[in-house]
C-alpha cells in the first residue's frame, strides 16, 4: 500500500468528515479496488460498520435505531434516484 500524506483536518464536523474520506479512505479504497476488489469491498464494509457503530453511540438505543433506519431509508431513496436509467 502506498504512503498517504496526512494533512491537518479543519472546519465543521461535516467538512472534517469529508476531508478524512477524501484524503484517507477514498485513496485506500481506490488502491485496494485496483489490486484486490474483494478486499476493497471488505474495507468499505468495515468503514461502514465502524461508522454506523460510532454514530449509534451518540444516541440512546431507541434513538439510534430510529436514526439509523431513517438514514438508510434516505440513502436508498437517493441511491435509487441516482441510479435510474432513462427508458
Amino acid at each position: 500500500m502506498k504512503n498517504i500524506e496526512l494533512q491537518n483536518f479543519e472546519g465543521t464536523a461535516d467538512k472534517v468528515g469529508e476531508q478524512v474520506f477524501k484524503q484517507l479512505i477514498a485513496p485506500m479504497l481506490d488502491e485496494m479496488r485496483a489490486t484486490d476488489p474483494d478486499s476493497a469491498k471488505l474495507f468499505a464494509f468495515s468503514i461502514l460498520w465502524l461508522g454506523l457503530a460510532s454514530y449509534a453511540n451518540q444516541f440512546e438505543p431507541d434513538g439510534a435505531k430510529k436514526s439509523i433506519q431513517f438514514t438508510v431509508e434516505q440513502f436508498m431513496t437517493t441511491f435509487d434516484k441516482f441510479n435510474k436509467r432513462p427508458s
